[in-house]
């Protein structure tokens, strides 16, 4: 009788080290397993495949496995672009409340407008193109507040994470000022390193609505990042083991200068010697006391409902949605910040989140794992069944 648990792996996620934690889950649920440089040689294989490549380098040759191999996983959807960048995001955001105007999306994502900027002299004509009246709008009617008073907004870079390229603005001239910025940057910067982002992806941004009544903990601001695994066309699982990344100065509102370590939330902002503290459990290291009833529950109810809608979104879109394949699967980070109503809002989703990074993150997908061997048809652990 043929074996049929044999298992060919291909193991490359861009992270030496992690690939040896991968590989040791690997084996443990398929003790046949072969690990192998490339795939496309057992296409043909009656062996079951399994490939993990990294999520940000990876192309087109890489599905020619799970199009061909009926029996066979990869953990990247090849359009996930559609989700992890936020001026897509956006897009994607938009035309589903305007399909669906009961969406929960519509009252649990910060307005988000994409604009291309690319010079400090054009910046009103890349609004103008941007459609960004509700921008404009809001821009003009500060100059006449006080800053106390003002609507305010935080710039993010579409194509960078981390935290790389943020701003928080009210006005045009904030905005003006942080393009200049960037163009001087541009020619006076030594030539980009490993720790520098380079300023072409700095031209295409979204500018988010920025909410400054929220709950803190101990005066520090923090969000909520919940794991997202979807699998194939499509399951979704939220894993009920929540992070809260907090920022490493107490919080000031954003008309007081504050520094991007008190205003931003990013664990890679934070100094090496305070980064593991600054990445605890949601459910035991957050207060219960900072918002009223048993609010911690009802935001992972939200967490759960908005992760549906948003993958419902993304799946359906008519153009530049999330492409699903059978034998695709990916896990995704999506960031949330509370308001003082308890309402939940999210942020933006994240692709192959930097498990590698944080021990805690780490130990997290690690049991993540254990509760949803792609393998087993045993029940889902821990976790919530939120689309199918």
């Amino acid at each position: 009788m043929e074996d049929t648990t044999l298992l060919f792996a291909s193991v490359h996620s861009g992270c030496s080290w992690l690939d040896e934690h991968i590989k040791s889950f690997v084996e443990k649920y398929s003790p046949n397993v072969i690990f192998v440089k490339d795939l496309v040689c057992f296409v043909d294989s009656k062996a079951a495949l399994y490939q993990v490549c990294d999520g940000q380098r990876f192309n087109t040759n890489n599905f020619v496995v799970p199009l061909k191999h009926p029996n066979s996983l990869i953990n990247v959807y090849p359009n996930d672009d559609a989700l992890t960048r936020k001026n897509c995001l956006s897009r994607i955001i938009e035309y589903w409340v305007a399909k669906r105007p009961e969406t929960i999306l519509k009252t649990h994502v910060p307005i988000t407008i994409p604009l291309d900027l690319d010079y400090a002299e054009y910046i009103e004509y890349s609004l103008a193109e941007a459609d960004s009246f509700e921008l404009c709008q809001s821009m003009e009617a500060n100059g006449d507040k006080e800053p106390s008073a003002r609507d305010w907004w935080i710039l993010k870079p579409a194509m960078t994470d981390c935290g790389y390229g943020i701003r928080i603005f009210s006005t045009m001239t904030d905005l003006v000022r942080y393009l200049e910025s960037v163009e001087s940057d541009e020619r006076d910067s030594p030539p980009i390193d490993g720790d520098q982002v380079p300023s072409s992806l700095l031209r295409e941004f979204v500018a988010q609505k920025y909410l400054t009544s929220i709950p803190l903990v101990n005066g520090k601001k923090f969000h909520v990042r919940a794991y997202v695994l979807a699998i194939g066309r499509l399951q979704v699982f939220v894993y009920q083991e929540l992070l809260a990344l907090i920022a490493s100065e107490i919080y000031r509102q954003p008309w007081d200068n504050p520094t991007s370590r008190s205003s931003l939330t990013n664990s890679s902002l934070q100094p090496e010697d305070i980064q593991s503290d600054s990445t605890r459990s949601f459910w035991s290291s957050i207060p219960d006391d900072i918002l009223p009833g048993d609010w911690k529950e009802d935001v992972f109810r939200q967490i759960c409902q908005i992760s549906a809608e948003i993958f419902r979104a993304a799946s359906q879109a008519a153009t530049g949605g999330l492409v699903l394949l059978p034998g695709c699967f990916e896990l995704f980070a999506l960031d949330f910040l509370i308001d003082t109503r308890g309402s939940v809002w999210l942020l933006e989703v994240l692709q192959s989140p930097l498990v590698r990074l944080l021990e805690r993150s780490l130990q997290i997908f690690g049991r993540f794992v254990e509760k949803h061997p792609l393998s087993s048809n045993s029940q889902r652990r821990g976790s919530r069944v939120i689309s199918t």
